[in-house]
């Protein structure tokens, strides 16, 4: 489950990061009422894409890392009455696929890397 640890903890990252250059506060409530939106778009698209079962997966993490972003923005818009602002949707799919994606094509090419490293040379 160490996945998940590092998924929740780059969505809470965004949330503190933004809230830090924009609002300045950094209380866990004001990051949790940011993240709270990704974390619920994070656990329903992972839970349809069924995540548990092959975390690593390259196309499972992107299409939760879609939801993730999806599903928070939709959330926000009601609550809001408003869409959210264009650099903020910008922001928002760079940050969170560079960590809901990244890590798992890093972990993708190391298993490549190691499998070829154990492969008996022929040549």
């Amino acid at each position: 489950m160490g996945w998940l640890l590092v998924d929740v903890v780059w969505i809470l990252l965004f949330a503190l990061l933004g809230r830090e250059s924009h609002e300045g506060d950094t209380a866990a409530l004001a990051v949790l009422g940011v993240a709270w939106p990704f974390l619920a778009g994070y656990a329903a698209t992972a839970l349809v894409v069924g995540l548990r079962r092959s975390p690593r997966s390259l196309g499972r993490g992107a299409v939760v890392w879609l939801g993730t972003v999806a599903g928070g923005m939709a959330i926000r818009t009601v609550l809001e009455g408003r869409l959210p602002e264009t650099a903020f949707i910008v922001v928002a799919l760079a940050f969170l696929g560079a960590g809901l994606v990244g890590w798992r094509l890093v972990a993708l090419l190391v298993g490549r890397r190691r499998r070829a490293a154990a492969q008996p040379d022929e040549g």
